[in-house]
C-alpha cells in the first residue's frame, strides 16, 4: 500500500470522528439538563454518522482499488518486460557467439586459404558449414523475443507500436537467416567467403544493437519510471 492511501485513508477517518465529536458537543451544550433531548439528538446523530462511515468506508475502497489497479499495472510492466529483455539476451548472445566464429572463420580464410596451406581450405569449409547450420536458433530466439514483446505491448496498451517497426525488424532477422543458412550450400569457397563478409558489415552485423536501441532501451526506462 502506498503512503499517499495511507494518508487518505487516514484524512477520510479524521474528518469523520471530528465530525461525530462536534456533533456530541453541540448537543451537550444546547441541550444540557434535557435528557430526552440529548438522547433523541445522540441517536439521530448515530444513525448520520452510521451513513457516513458506510460512506467513507466506500470511498477509501475505491480508492485502495484503484492504488491497487496502479501497483499491479506497474507490477506487469515490470514482469512482461524483463521476460522481454531476459529474451533479448538469448537472442544477442546467439548473434554475438556467430558474429565471433564468422570473424575467426574469415580470418582463417586470409590467413591460410588464400595462401594455399594444407588442409587450410578443408578446415574452412567444414567450419562454416558448421556455422551456416546454427542460423535457425538466430531464427527460433527471435520468434521468443518476437512473442514476448507483443505481449508486453498489449499489457502495457501500447499496441500502436506493433506495425512500426516489428515488420521491418522481422523481415532483416529472415534475411539473416537465410544468407547464414545458405552458406552451407555454397560449394565455391571464394563465394562462401563473400556471404561470410556480407554478415559482417552492416546492416546485418547491427541487428542486435538496432533491437537494443530501439526495443530494449525503451522498455528499460519504462520500468524506471
Amino acid at each position: 500500500m502506498s503512503k499517499s492511501v495511507v494518508v487518505f485513508s487516514c484524512s477520510v477517518a479524521a474528518l469523520i470522528l471530528t465530525f461525530l465529536l462536534f456533533s456530541m458537543l453541540g448537543i451537550l451544550f444546547f441541550y444540557w439538563g434535557d435528557h430526552t433531548a440529548v438522547k433523541d439528538s445522540l441517536s439521530t446523530v448515530s444513525g448520520i454518522f452510521g451513513g457516513i462511515t458506510t460512506i467513507g468506508a466506500a470511498v477509501i475502497a475505491a480508492y485502495l482499488f484503484n492504488d491497487w489497479k496502479i501497483q499491479q499495472r506497474y507490477q506487469n510492466t515490470l514482469q512482461f518486460g524483463l521476460d522481454v529483455y531476459s529474451n533479448f539476451k538469448i537472442l544477442d548472445d546467439k548473434f554475438t557467439q556467430i558474429k565471433n566464429e564468422l570473424c575467426l572463420v574469415q580470418a582463417h580464410y586470409e590467413a591460410h586459404v588464400v595462401p594455399k596451406r594444407t588442409n587450410a581450405l578443408d578446415y574452412f569449409l567444414d567450419k562454416s558449414e558448421e556455422i551456416s547450420r546454427k542460423n535457425l536458433e538466430i531464427l527460433i530466439a527471435f520468434n521468443k523475443f518476437h512473442e514476448s514483446y507483443l505481449n508486453y505491448l498489449i499489457v502495457t496498451d501500447q499496441e500502436n507500436k506493433i506495425d512500426e517497426t516489428l515488420p521491418y525488424t522481422s523481415d532483416s532477422i529472415n534475411k539473416y537467416y537465410e544468407l547464414l543458412g545458405k552458406i552451407k550450400f555454397e560449394s565455391e569457397s571464394q563465394k562462401r567467403k563473400f556471404l561470410i563478409d556480407e554478415l559482417l558489415i552492416p546492416p546485418f552485423s547491427q541487428i542486435d544493437s538496432y533491437i537494443y536501441n530501439y526495443y530494449i532501451k525503451s522498455i528499460l526506462i519504462k520500468i524506471r519510471e
